[in-house]
This record gives C-alpha cells, sequence and structure tokens, in this order.
C-alpha cells in the first residue's frame, strides 16, 4: 500500500458520546445496536475488545463505619472486614452487567482486568479452577477462600459461585434481592461487626447499635457522567446497603458528586504509583498518601452536597486505566502511594516485591500473593471491565484497534487518513463521553486528559499497539541495560544503568531542540519508582543549554535504577517528555521551602542552562505551575510538547505561530466540559528540522531514499555512496541513478489539496550538493520500525508515521 497524506491538518475533539458527526468515538457499541450498525453501509465495526480497564467501588480506609474505625484497613479486630465484606456480597456483578451494561463487560473478581487474567499475566482462580499455590505465608487459594471459614459456618446460605458471591438473583439493576443468600451473608457479615444484634426473616437487620442508627455514610458518584454506568453502580449501592439496613433512623447511605472541576470519575494508576488519569500513555508525580494527600485535595475543588468535605467521603465508585502491566496492586494500594489510605506492611512487602522483582514470574508470584491480602481485606470491590465492540466511520482507513484499548488510541490519531472526506474538510472529528478536567501534563485527572495531552506530547519509546510488551525507540534510536562492569559511565553504587541513545532530530513546537536535559527533567518531575538520576554529558548539548554540540546533535545518557525490576522499562517507557525551558524555576528563592518561586512581573529567563543536578531549580518545576491561575497551561500558552499535534488558536505555520501553546479549547483553558479541542499538525510536508514532526510520512520517504544501501540506517556507507556519485556520477549507476531520482512519486487524491512536496534528486543527471545535503540530514539516523508489517496490512502502515494531506508518497 502506499502512503497516504491524511485528510486532516488537525484532530477536533467534541464533547459527545456516539451521536450523529462523529469520525471516531470512544465509547461501546451497546450489544443491541450492534447488529445494526454491522448493517448500515455508514459504519465500520469491530470485533469485541477487551479492555485494560477496572470499576468498581473504593473505601476510605481513614473514615469511620456506623462507629467502626476502618484504621487503614489494619484491623485486629476484624469488625471494618466484616462491613466491608458484607458490602461486597449486595452487588450481583454478572446481573448487573448483563442487566445494567447490556452485556458490555467483564465480571471481575481480582483487582485485574478480565484481559490480564485471560493472558495469564496474573491468575484470579473461581472455585472450580485450579487454585493460586502457596507463597511463603500465602496460602493456596481461589476467590472463594477470602471468607472461607465464613461460608464454612453458614452453610444454609449455600455454596460460593465466586468473590463474595453465592449466586443470588438479582434485580433490574443488579442489586441482589432482599432476603436471597448473599443479602443474608451481608447481614451476617455486618451483625458480626457488631452494628446488629439479628436480622428478621427477609434477613433486614434489626437491633441497630447507635451508631449504625445514626451515622450515614456518603458515597462519591460522578455528577456528569454520559454513560451513566459509575452512577448506575452508585445507586445500585445505595439502595442495597439502605435496604439491608432499613430499620436505622437516619439512611445508611447518601450519595454525593463532585463536579467537572474537582475529582476525576475515571481515575488510574501511572506505573509511578500516582493516582492519575488514563496513563496508558502518560505518566503523572507520585502523591504520598494518594487522593488524601493535601496536594491532590487541593485540586478537588468540585465535591458537593454531603461529599464537601474532602476528608467526608467514605466510599466511591471508581474507575482505573490499567495497562497489560500487573502493577496496578503496587501502584494504586502500596501504602506509599495509598488511593484510599490502605497501609498494610504485609501488602507492601508484597507489592514491593511485585514492583522490584528481578524476575516476570517472581512479580507474577508476588502479585498473587498481594492478590490474596487484598481479596481477603475486601480493600475495594472490584465489579466489571469493558469489553465490547466499537463503530466507527466508514471510509476512515489505518484506524488501530489497540490491544485493551479500542479504536479510540493515538496510533489511530497518528496513522488515520481518509481518500474521500465528507463536507467538513481535512479534520478527523473524536468523539469523547466526558470532557477534560485539566491539560496540565502535572495535574491530568481523567483518561480523556490524558488522551488529548498524548497527542501534544510524545514518550522515549513506544509500544506496538497489538502487543504491548515489544518496546521500541521512538525519540530514542535505541537503549540498552548495563552495568558498572561493562560500561563506566554507570555507577557503582546503583543496580544498574537503561542507556539511551537520543534522536537529534526532534525539536518542541517552539523550534528548541528536545535534549537530553529536557529528558532528564522530565523524568525527575514524573520521578518513577526505582529511578535514581539521570546522567548524560553536558558537553554534547546544543550550545544555547551550556554545551558545545550543535543543533541536532544526538546524545547518549543514562538512567541509574536504584533496584531491578522486569517493569522498568515500560514505566520510563511512558513518560510524558516536556520542555524543561517552560516548565522550569524561573525565580530563585534565597529561602523558603520551595525552590523557586513566581510573583508579579518577576520571571526568569526562558533558559537557565540544563538540567543537571536533581532537586535544583533547573530541574525543578516552578510550583506556580501546579496550582493556582497559571497552572492553567492552555490559559497561559505553555501546552507546548514535540508530538504530532499543537495547541493553537489557527493552523501551525512553524515556532512563531500566534497563539502557540493556547487558544485551541472552546472554554479557552484545559477543563472542558462541553465544546471542542481543536489541534493542529505539527507541520506539513517535508518540514525543516524545526518546524514539523520528525516522524511525518514525507520525511519517512525521505528518509528511505537517504538510505542509499538500504541497511536500515543512514550511516557512513551512504555517505561515501553520495560523495561518489557527486564526484564521478558514472561511478556507481544503480546508486547515483537512484541519488539523482525523486524520492517520491507524487499524486494527488481527493483527501485534501496537495502541497506538493517532494524530495531527493532533481533527474538532471549529476548528483550535487543540494541531493548530498538530504542525505547528510539523516546521517547516523534510523527509523526504528520492528512490527511485522505483513501482518499488519491494511490495518497499520509501516512505519507509524503523522499523515499528510492529499498527498499520496507511492
Amino acid at each position: 500500500m502506499g502512503f497516504h497524506g491524511s485528510l486532516r491538518r488537525q484532530a477536533t475533539v467534541p464533547n459527545l458520546c456516539c451521536g450523529s458527526g462523529l469520525d471516531v468515538p470512544d465509547a461501546l457499541v451497546r450489544s443491541s445496536l450492534v447488529d445494526t450498525f454491522r448493517s448500515d453501509p455508514r459504519y465500520l465495526v469491530t470485533g469485541p475488545v477487551r479492555q485494560y480497564n477496572l470499576y468498581g467501588i473504593d473505601f476510605n480506609m481513614t473514615n469511620t463505619f456506623w462507629g467502626v474505625p476502618f484504621s487503614h484497613g489494619v484491623d485486629p479486630t476484624g469488625r471494618s472486614q466484616n462491613i466491608r465484606q458484607g458490602i461486597a456480597h449486595l452487588i450481583g456483578r454478572s446481573g448487573f452487567i448483563s442487566q445494567y451494561l447490556a452485556g458490555a463487560g467483564d465480571r471481575a473478581d481480582c483487582f485485574a482486568p478480565r484481559l490480564q487474567i485471560i493472558q495469564g499475566r496474573i491468575l484470579c482462580p473461581g472455585p472450580w479452577d485450579p487454585s493460586v499455590p502457596a507463597n511463603g505465608d500465602i496460602p493456596s487459594w481461589n476467590v472463594c477462600s477470602w471468607e472461607q471459614a465464613f461460608i464454612a459456618s453458614h452453610p444454609e446460605l449455600g455454596g460460593c459461585q465466586g468473590a463474595y458471591d453465592l449466586g443470588s438473583q438479582i434485580d433490574a439493576h443488579g442489586a441482589v434481592l432482599v432476603g436471597s443468600p448473599d443479602f443474608c451473608a451481608a447481614a451476617d457479615h455486618f451483625i458480626a461487626a457488631g452494628l446488629a444484634t439479628g436480622k428478621d426473616g427477609s434477613c433486614v437487620l434489626t437491633g441497630l447499635s447507635s451508631a449504625a442508627n445514626g451515622q450515614t455514610i456518603t458515597l462519591e458518584v460522578p455528577q456528569s457522567e454520559s454513560g451513566k454506568m459509575l452512577k448506575g453502580l452508585g445507586d445500585t449501592l445505595t439502595y442495597a446497603i439502605n435496604e439491608l439496613m432499613a430499620n436505622a433512623q437516619s439512611p445508611a447511605v447518601v450519595e454525593c458528586g463532585w463536579s467537572s472541576t474537582g475529582w476525576s470519575d475515571s481515575i488510574s494508576t501511572d506505573f509511578t504509583g500516582a493516582v492519575r488519569g488514563g496513563t496508558e500513555d502518560l505518566a503523572h508525580p507520585t502523591s504520598p498518601g494518594g487522593v488524601l494527600a493535601q496536594d491532590f485535595l487541593d485540586a478537588i475543588s468540585g465535591l458537593v452536597g454531603a461529599c464537601a468535605s474532602e476528608s467526608n467521603w467514605g466510599m466511591a465508585v471508581s474507575g482505573w486505566k490499567l495497562s497489560q502491566n500487573i502493577d496496578q496492586l503496587y501502584s494504586v494500594y502500596n501504602s506509599e502511594f495509598s488511593f484510599n489510605a490502605y497501609s498494610n506492611p504485609l501488602f507492601d512487602h508484597w507489592t514491593n516485591m511485585l514492583e522490584f522483582n528481578s524476575t516476570l514470574s517472581g512479580a507474577q508470584q508476588s502479585a498473587q500473593a498481594a492478590e490474596y491480602i487484598m481479596g481477603s481485606d475486601a480493600v475495594e470491590i472490584p465489579i466489571w471491565s469493558d469489553a465490547g465492540d466499537y463503530a466507527y466511520l466508514n471510509g476512515w482507513r489505518n484506524v488501530v484497534n489497540q490491544q485493551g484499548v479500542g479504536i479510540s488510541n493515538y496510533w489511530t490519531a497518528l496513522n488515520g487518513w481518509n481518500t474521500n472526506p465528507p463536507a467538513w474538510g481535512p479534520t478527523i472529528r473524536w468523539g469523547f463521553q466526558e470532557g477534560t478536567e485539566t491539560l496540565n501534563v502535572f495535574r491530568a485527572l481523567s483518561h480523556w486528559d490524558v488522551f488529548v495531552l498524548r497527542e501534544v506530547y510524545d514518550t522515549l519509546f513506544a509500544s506496538n499497539p497489538y502487543n504491548p510488551d515489544q518496546l521500541f525507540g521512538w525519540m530514542a534510536y535505541g537503549y540498552s541495560f548495563v552495568t558498572a562492569s561493562s560500561d563506566h559511565n554507570c555507577p557503582m553504587a546503583v543496580a544498574g544503568c537503561l542507556k539511551i541513545n537520543l534522536r537529534g532530530d526532534i525539536f518542541f513546537q517552539d523550534g528548541l531542540q528536545a535534549t537530553a536535559s529536557d529528558v532528564k527533567f522530565s523524568i525527575l518531575n514524573f520521578h518513577p519508582s526505582g529511578v535514581v538520576d539521570v546522567l548524560y554529558s553536558q558537553t554534547i548539548l546544543p550550545t544555547s543549554l551550556g554545551g558545545n554540540g550543535t543543533p541536532g546533535t544526538s546524545e547518549t545518557m543514562y538512567i541509574t535504577l536504584s533496584q531491578n525490576s522486569p517493569l522498568i522499562l515500560d514505566k520510563i517507557a511512558k513518560i510524558s517528555i516536556v520542555p524543561q525551558h517552560v516548565w522550569h524555576c524561573k525565580v530563585f528563592a534565597s529561602s523558603g521551602p520551595e525552590p523557586c518561586y513566581q510573583s508579579g512581573t518577576e520571571a526568569g529567563s526562558s533558559v537557565t542552562g540544563p538540567c543537571l543536578t536533581k532537586g535544583t531549580p533547573q530541574c525543578s518545576v516552578d510550583p506556580s505551575y501546579l496550582t493556582g491561575p497559571t497552572s492553567d497551561p492552555v490559559a497561559n500558552n505553555m501546552l507546548i510538547g514535540s508530538g504530532p499535534f499543537v495547541c493553537a488558536p489557527g493552523p501551525y505555520t512553524g515556532p512563531s505561530t500566534p497563539g502557540l501553546g493556547g487558544g485551541c479549547t472552546s472554554s479557552g483553558t484545559g477543563s472542558v466540559t462541553t465544546g471542542t479541542i481543536t489541534l493542529q499538525r505539527y507541520g506539513s510536508g517535508l518540514t525543516p528540522a524545526n518546524s514539523g514532526y520528525f516522524r511525518g510520512n514525507a520525511n519517512y520517504k525521505q528518509y528511505l531514499w537517504a538510505d542509499v544501501n538500504g541497511d536500515g540506517q543512514v550511516n557512513a556507507i551512504d555517505i561515501s555512496l553520495t560523495s561518489g556519485c557527486q564526484a564521478n556520477f558514472g561511478s556507481n549507476p544503480t546508486a547515483c541513478n537512484h541519488l539523482d531520482g525523486a524520492s517520491t512519486t507524487l499524486s494527488c487524491t481527493s483527501a485534501g489539496p496537495c502541497i506538493g512536496a517532494s524530495s531527493g534528486g532533481d533527474n538532471d543527471g549529476a548528483v550535487t550538493g543540494f541531493e548530498k545535503s538530504q542525505v547528510l540530514r539523516w546521517y547516523n539516523t534510523f527509523w526504528n520500525s520492528p512490527f511485522s508489517y505483513s501482518s499488519l496490512q491494511g490495518v497499520l502502515p509501516a512505519p507509524p508515521a503523522l499523515q499528510d494531506d492529499g498527498s499520496t508518497y507511492s
């Protein structure tokens, strides 16, 4: 297939679910409508897609429930554990999925998406499956083991069908019926917790304690969720608990919510262990104490009703956007991060073993042990992970159905194009189920925040969308693990180093080169677990950053690792590389707790020199960019990266584009509850090195042409062949004719206006300095393309590259 210019120079993202006028929505098709979409020639429909996400119920482990303190999840009396286990019995997972989600989901018994379990990454055996083998002090178990003693002492309730599931009938919304075995199990757990002395014939509690009679627990639900799945879960849970405690003088549970500017309903994990949104593609700073930490509470401005007090929330319905990695147990609930303030030393031991194991098999065994502890404590109650079909507008080519994600992903935005665009012109219209909360890369909350940010910021490595375990260089030519014994640049005092060869042809959208200084700055401020520092030789930096290198010079750098981990490469790979000169501390404080400050009209220079030492102002984000009016990058024209799309009020015309870094949202800020976010293509055609995306398809065609000998890298052999042809055109007919010819045969489709950009030779019977300069542009570079493209033909172009206008490069 040819390399096509896409039908769009911009990507418009309306806040719509799946209505008319969209090209690619991010919502699953309800199962009852799949056949309708399949029979409609206007649409294409994917096969079933299982996702790396999870939805369920969480608890505030610092709160007191009906007089019983949750004590950070560690309660020797077992009272708080009985309350959580009782609540877990009140939702029928399979019934909720079939009746409320129209079957678009997989039940979740463990804190792991079904896709991880199917792939064998983690075990979650049911009562009829082989048990997880014993490991240390953790016995052999299945999901029924979590309340084995309780089931044995209540044989009248029936046998275990799954995690806290006795196979009860459910009502129209997925709550177990009053008087059913699970409803009665919940009553018995509450009685064991001391909340009541008995139950009536329908298992409604009687003899409630004074605290159970009078205290009302708050359950947080989203205010503006379009799909209403989490709201439905919250409604079901509220109803079920109030039915169980119907004799209480006050409601046992009331719902409250947060506004669109508050806590996201899609809170998830990233590899740093921080609890944030949608971090399959982005990293965020760690916040010890998780959502209860003050720095995160400062961002929760939208709590309403009974949840107006930030510390008052009791339960929450939540969503977690996860990945193929199984370290969500560590990154969400290890006490170093602890979204809900869970703090169990034994759980910490096993999750630390998970995160910092020397082998993947050891990490998996540790994850199983941690899962047993978590399930037994009922730290949270997982309910389902998404599974179903997607539909999109027919005519779009190279829509990528990413494993565990679906069609709404970075690769579709990068590769998608249409040969016959409709009336709206060169634009792909992307439907969002929810609006964005913030487009501050250090404070992003939701999956939709992260999706937009991934289009603006690039990463060191990328993963094959069909095999997420396969990483390849994106901003880097390559990488390798080294130790002090094999490479003297790696210090003796660390476990090892990740050696990275950073590309020299990447420029931020404001024209400055992306360097090792920016990479170090980004890693230190997102600080993934296990990283000690980032080392590099400053002498090869561009002169603008204190080195003696020329623009375009590649760099070698080392990331020092405190401990070995089979997961560390994926964590580093997903860090967003931000421009140091935009985010660093601008004014230095002579004293005080912060490394810098900004006030009034005071501001430092745009470049302060390279980030060399961790903790210095040059290596620290200015605190004023994290909170307050200057923390909104869109409003302050700071949303600038090196990725394929640009935030600007109009088409990108180069580093001096008017309004660059802002003006791309209908709200004028990073919070877009309804409306649009319009991102412009970063450059077009064969762009100069500092005014366009380095992975555009026109650049790729020129790179292939410059690789004269076809060995996958423009190296000294290619330079020698070019010089020889320049001196004597007849010396090598094959190479010389190649160099004298164009790199592309350019034609035009109906996808949009042709830019007419061609490159390579001019067919004048000679190889001149013009041709040689185009070869030299790619000297010592290669594109990094590990896919088996034959298996992806018609699905993903080879290699991934930003598509252009109506020009076809063949």
